[in-house]
């Protein structure tokens, strides 16, 4: 009998939850899709939604994480030159943050916003209006999201960024591991530093210069092997000269290494 009442209590919880979320939403939409909703109205609105946390409402974040591209900056200025000016607000940056403060531990959130870096990281070659320094900032943002959800179920879906062809990725990608601090990333980071000490240096002139991975991208030596040193030490609390002594403490500690909060 006891059972049987704690089941239909929380049935009718929960079901109140979803009623919740689901007004929760109604509201959202009738304030976002409004005829001439200005940005700031949609960003207090994200917020707002957020104050719910429910799997419904999750989804309709992540939906907003996803939404295809839309510019926010205009060149401006004249003469010998311009400069970028921003005209609007990164609502799916809002809607990755919301979801960042909000569902820690949460495996459906982490999948939703790698599965935004994906979609946005795709449609780069159909979207000729996006300013590669917008396409870096929106997959980097993604990424230092889902390193602060902090699910480490998911870790291990981290380690292709890790050399993405983007240096900001990239280092993205070691902070959302040095968030996360799990075991499953000390080997790949690892192997990424031991990548990084094989590399050739860059000549000092050419440092710094270009955003993208090619064969020869300048940073690409310091920023992989600062980035997985990093990681590495934020995870384990060690420090190591190098990535043999990484390989050869990581050999020695396997078995009884326990994950840092």
């Amino acid at each position: 009998m006891l059972t049987s009442i704690l089941l239909f209590a929380t049935g009718v919880f929960c079901q109140a939850q979803e009623e919740e979320a689901k007004a929760k939403i109604r509201d959202f939409q009738k304030k976002t899709q409004k005829a001439g909703v200005k940005d700031e109205e949609v960003e207090a609105a994200l917020h707002d939604l957020a104050t719910v946390r429910h799997p419904l409402v999750l989804k309709e974040l992540v939906s907003w994480v996803k939404k295809p591209y839309r510019p926010v900056r205009k060149k401006s200025g004249g003469g010998g030159g311009f400069e970028m000016e921003e005209t609007g607000i990164k609502l799916n940056h809002v809607a990755a943050s919301c979801i960042a403060d909000n569902y820690e531990g949460d495996p459906n959130a982490a999948k939703g916003l790698l599965e935004a870096v994906k979609a946005r990281d795709a449609e780069r070659p159909k979207a000729r209006s996006m300013e590669e320094e917008d396409l870096v900032s929106d997959l980097a943002h993604f990424v230092e999201c889902f390193g602060k959800v902090r699910c480490r179920p998911a870790a291990k879906d981290l380690v292709p960024l890790f050399r993405h062809r983007y240096a900001g990725v990239c280092e993205a990608a070691f902070e959302a591991a040095a968030d996360l601090r799990s075991k499953d990333l000390i080997e790949p980071l690892i192997q990424v530093l031991a990548e990084a000490e094989k590399m050739k240096p860059a000549p000092a002139k050419d440092r710094g210069a270009g955003a993208e991975f090619g064969t020869a991208e300048p940073d690409r030596k310091d920023v992989l092997a600062d980035g997985a040193r990093r990681a590495l030490e934020a995870t384990t609390g060690e420090r190591k000269k190098d990535s043999a002594e990484w390989k050869k403490w990581w050999e020695a500690n396997r078995q009884t290494f326990k994950e840092r909060e």
